[in-house]
């Protein structure tokens, strides 16, 4: 994100804490991913 991306955010009316909120929301999301899909997971046959 760069400040080009804040700042058109704050244009279309969002606020600091409904970014930080958005940012924190993204970081969970991307942690989860990772957990679920660990390196060297073996894939189960159907």
């Amino acid at each position: 994100m760069t400040f080009l991306d804040l700042a058109r955010l704050k244009t279309a009316g969002v606020n600091e804490l409904e970014t930080l909120d958005l940012g924190f929301s993204t970081a969970i999301f991307a942690w989860a991913n990772r957990l679920m899909h660990t390196p060297g997971e073996r894939v189960r046959a159907e």
